[in-house]
């Protein structure tokens, strides 16, 4: 009985370890005023039907607008996943995490939402959590406590 009590507590343990983790970064979501290349770039592999990189021409004015266009789904480009898999033959990580992200910015089609990648990340956050608490776990079954403290 004491070994069902152990692991319940565990598990416990664990939601509020990953209600903890993401909490704090919903938080810093909410402050993000800014993107790296890097996110920019998976918007654009993701959503542009304009193609995957923005070509820039010296001494050209650009509005804010040119570059909008890259980042977000408009509406009737919803689910697009042919456009995703086109663009991400211009990129050499697989096409899984770009198809994601256009999913979920189709929810939010005709807007840029910074919250498609943000909960996108999330998502995988929780479940490598899980993932990382069941190896550890896995390697000492006798530590069920280890496990939480590594995550």
């Amino acid at each position: 009985m004491t070994n069902e009590k152990e692991k319940r507590n565990c598990i416990v343990l664990l939601m509020l370890v990953i209600m903890l983790c993401v909490g704090v970064a919903v938080l810093h979501g909410h402050y993000k005023e800014y993107f790296y290349e890097d996110e920019v770039l998976s918007y654009t592999l993701s959503n542009s039907h304009n193609g995957a990189y923005f070509d820039i021409s010296a001494g050209e004015w650009y509005h804010g607008s040119d570059f909008y266009d890259y980042l977000y789904v408009h509406k009737g480009e919803e689910f697009d996943w042919s456009n995703v898999i086109h663009n991400q033959r211009q990129d050499s990580h697989p096409p899984v995490y770009a198809l994601l992200l256009h999913a979920f910015s189709s929810l939010f089609s005709g807007d840029f939402s910074k919250w498609a990648g943000i909960i996108l990340n999330l998502v995988g956050f929780a479940v490598m959590l899980v993932g990382l608490y069941m190896t550890v776990l896995e390697l000492f079954p006798e530590r069920k406590m280890f496990s939480i403290i590594v995550c």
